[in-house]
């Protein structure tokens, strides 16, 4: 049995039983503190051994696990000088440049992604051990353990949109124009600061929730429309990924229609989680877009998955705010994101047991 596997497994049993312990315990987020909130003691021995748990696992992590032949070639080939693939972000080289061993590398990308993960969800979840639980299962694994680049992107966007409700367009760019050096995948953030994080027109989202439902029951999606986008970037996005056209298209199962349900309740009763999480109507927002990229683009299998698990990660956000729909029950429906979580541990479990062909 794999090493990383049962250090992972612990690591969420442990932040499952702080969650226990605290009661689940939701809290009020300031909007207006810039950095990160101090914890107590106790919260930074848990998130400090957290921490170390987690990248233990990363160096730790089987060689045939997903990604890690080629990374692993794309850092030989660096350390040869030679140019491998002209489209990697210069942050990979530079990291592989410090990095006298492979491994070394693999540390470094785990800790900066560890680090940001770990950091904004301690400063800006209301809910920090359900936000922990959602990370782990399945994006820790996902993304921390095998799309290392995009770990740190995701995990820069998340810190990025809670300068979206003050307007604060220098933060926020530059945290994503550093994410864009780590995978250029990052740029479909860019367009997110210009909505909203303030207003949102309920009518208007559900009808949008209530047409992808619709869209999903009849089989209706857009993704080879974008080939007709004269646009560069979009191209090459485009192109990378057309070729899976003919691949089986991902269903929509219980997750996604349980996701449709759970945004429409937010919806409603969004003023409830507006005041105790500043960051409510951007990260549902964003919550919406990830379900939409999940049920249009499924005509393009993996475009639709690599655009739902890199807007996914808001699910650390908005599953974490839901059960302030009804405050007065929020210690019940807090089960339902925690169930979830519990839900995609298998997932995560076979991502990072299974033996991949490289």
């Amino acid at each position: 049995m794999i090493i990383s596997l049962y250090i992972y497994l612990f690591a969420f049993m442990m932040v499952f039983c702080w969650g226990i312990s605290s009661n689940f315990r939701f809290r009020l987020v300031s909007g207006s503190q810039i950095g990160f909130q101090k914890s107590s003691g106790g919260s930074k021995l848990i998130f400090l051994f957290l921490a170390v748990l987690l990248v233990a696992a990363c160096i730790l992590k089987p060689e045939n696990i997903a990604d890690y032949a080629e990374y692993q070639r794309l850092y030989n080939y660096n350390s040869l000088g030679l140019n491998y693939n002209e489209r990697l972000e210069p942050t990979f080289l530079w990291i592989a440049d410090i990095s006298p061993t492979f491994l070394i590398l693999i540390f470094i990308y785990a800790l900066i992604s560890i680090y940001l993960n770990l950091r904004v969800i301690q400063r800006y979840s209301c809910n920090v051990p359900v936000s922990l639980l959602l990370y782990l299962s399945p994006y820790f694994v996902l993304h921390d353990m095998i799309q290392i680049r995009a770990a740190v992107a995701c995990a820069l966007m998340l810190w990025a949109i809670t300068y979206i409700p003050s307007r604060d367009w220098k933060r926020y760019f530059a945290l994503i124009t550093v994410a864009v050096l780590f995978h250029k995948s990052a740029l479909i953030f860019a367009p997110i600061y210009f909505l909203s994080g303030t207003k949102l027109n309920k009518s208007f989202y559900s009808i949008v929730i209530i047409a992808l439902l619709a869209a999903a029951a009849i089989h209706i999606s857009v993704g080879l429309l974008i080939k007709y986008i004269p646009i560069p970037a979009v191209q090459v996005y485009y192109a990378t990924y057309a070729f899976s056209y003919w691949k089986a298209a991902p269903s929509v199962g219980m997750v996604i229609f349980g996701k449709c349900v759970m945004a429409l309740w937010m919806i409603r009763k969004i003023e409830n989680i507006q005041s105790v999480f500043p960051y409510a109507i951007i990260s549902l927002k964003i919550f919406i877009a990830s379900i939409a990229c999940f049920i249009l683009f499924t005509d393009i299998p993996v475009m639709a998955g690599r655009l739902y698990e890199a807007t996914g990660v808001i699910d650390i956000y908005a599953m974490a705010m839901f059960p302030l729909v009804a405050p007065k029950w929020k210690k019940l429906l807090v089960l339902l994101p925690i169930a979830f979580a519990f839900f995609r541990l298998p997932f995560s479990i076979a991502l990072l047991t299974s033996t991949i062909e490289n």
